[in-house]
């Protein structure tokens, strides 16, 4: 083994040690020590404010390692310690060294990865409460957008790996590193480089290498650096099923196992919940892959409608005992700012198709479910609201509309009017002779257009010239084309 170099390692860099067991910090702090690159990577990422602890896992985690964004740590499997192939201290640092450069990878990338689920994560719940309670909801271009976040965050972290190693072999050879050692070395640590038949390394399609062995940071113009997409497909695209509570999901079902956990919990309380649809193939999805990531599903098993080959029912099952871990970089959905609409009682918004608590027995309905149906409670409210907006406001809308009046306390009487400006709604009742204050619904841009102005409901104009002759509700009529993002819509560009 290379000369301890541990010395030489500055406080703040020996601080993220601190309270590693002693018979395994040495090699984790000789993997630091003798890989400049990774200190320059550590250091960024602690000046960011994303790096404070090196841990360990529990035995028998089926990782190298990942990154927990809250605790701002890093984890290192402690079975690399023990894994059959790695007796020898030089290889156990090799591999060491090459987590410790992919972990702090995505530690540097974790804002950009909280922006993706942030974005990500209520557009799922927003499509499946907008379907409303036996609707149907086709989240397949949310999962999309996620996964290629996911697949770009796994690829920049492999990179990062990669050089972390390439600096270590280059500094512990005196300045000297060759193509053929880099290949060999790497092997054990990369699904990017790989013994061929006559156990001679190979190195991954379409991926450039400068004279130092990194992979190279040329950039084309409006392309990026020109190794993430060849990175990606033999580190993300090609995993083996290795991942997850039982070790045998790949990482497309290693990080869609976090959507379908949210679209479970999302419905677990809906007695009627909207059909979810997803494109299995298009997504790589496996229900066998997915199941054995130990999903929590909140409480009971959750049915889809896989769209690949026509309209296949597929259940997946809630395991009692799932928990399992993030994906790295990316924090949990509950996490991100409550939005305007989670601040509206549950059974307010959803009435009787949801359950009060968790566990409790669903309420035996009283009235009709629908709100179209004339003997609903807010049938009136609804129809009112039906009449006076565009003939194609979608009948999702009409419904969430409904519910947050009926909510704010709007009836079909006492509603005055409904002023439309960008993508939001404000319903204004009257009280006392004048509009109160106004019951906002933000970010509604699917199915009705966006226009400015307020429009009166007839009935309640107050001058003596129209009292007896109320004026028709003047009906927004923008041109179709301005009705904004519909819903399955997703951004093109995809987040960093």
């Amino acid at each position: 083994m290379e000369a301890l170099a541990v010395s030489r390692l500055p406080p703040h860099l020996l601080r993220l040690t601190d309270g590693l067991p002693s018979d395994k910090r040495p090699e984790i702090e000789e993997a630091i020590a003798t890989s400049p690159y990774l200190q320059q990577r550590m250091n960024q990422a602690i000046e960011a404010g994303q790096l404070r602890h090196i841990r360990l896992t529990p035995p028998g985690v089926n990782e190298g390692g990942h990154y927990d964004s809250p605790k701002k740590a890093i984890y290192v499997s402690v079975d690399t310690f023990t894994k059959p192939g790695l007796e020898e201290p030089r290889k156990r640092i090799d591999v060491i060294t090459s987590t410790l450069g992919h972990e702090t990878g995505h530690a540097l990338n974790a804002a950009e990865s909280r922006k993706t689920l942030h974005f990500v994560a209520p557009q799922i719940t927003e499509e499946i409460r907008a379907a409303g309670p036996g609707g149907s909801a086709d989240v397949t271009p949310h999962f999309s957008l996620y996964q290629r976040a996911a697949r770009r965050d796994e690829a920049i972290a492999e990179i990062k790996g990669w050089n972390a190693l390439a600096s270590r072999i280059q500094y512990t050879s005196g300045g000297i590193i060759t193509r053929e050692a880099m290949l060999e070395r790497a092997a054990p640590t990369t699904n990017c480089a790989k013994l061929d038949e006559e156990r001679l390394p190979q190195l991954a399609r379409g991926i450039v290498l400068d004279r130092d062995m990194h992979m190279s940071d040329t950039r084309l113009p409006k392309a990026g650096a020109i190794n993430v997409e060849p990175v990606a497909q033999c580190h993300f695209d090609q995993s083996a099923r290795t991942l997850g509570a039982q070790g045998k999901a790949d990482y497309r079902n290693y990080y869609g196992a976090y959507l379908i956990e949210q679209v479970g919990q999302d419905t677990a309380h809906w007695v009627r919940p909207p059909t979810v649809k997803l494109d299995m193939a298009r997504l790589g999805l496996d229900p066998a892959q997915l199941e054995s990531t130990g999903l929590n599903l909140g409480g009971r098993n959750l049915g889809l409608i896989d769209t690949s080959d026509g309209q296949r029912l597929i259940t997946l099952r809630h395991a009692d005992d799932g928990k399992k871990q993030v994906p790295d970089g990316f924090v949990v959905a509950h996490d991100r700012d409550v939005r305007d609409d989670e601040r509206i009682p549950r059974l307010a918004r959803f009435g009787d198709d949801t359950l009060p608590l968790r566990g409790e027995p669903a309420p035996i309905p009283t009235t009709p479910a629908a709100l179209r149906d004339p003997g609903h409670p807010q049938h009136t409210l609804y129809e009112t609201l039906k009449r006076h907006l565009p003939d194609y406001a979608s009948e999702a809308r009409l419904s969430q509309f409904t519910e947050a009046c009926h909510t704010a306390g709007i009836t079909s009487r006492s509603l005055a009017t409904i002023d439309a400006k960008a993508h939001r709604r404000a319903f204004q009742p009257r009280r006392a002779g004048r509009a109160s204050n106004s019951t906002w619904i933000r970010r509604l841009s699917h199915g009705i257009p966006a226009c400015s102005g307020a429009t009166r409901l007839p009935g309640h104009c107050r001058s003596a010239a129209c009292r007896h002759r109320p004026r028709r509700l003047r009906r927004c009529r923008g041109p179709r084309t301005d009705q904004g993002p519909q819903r399955g819509d997703v951004p093109e560009a995809s987040p960093r």
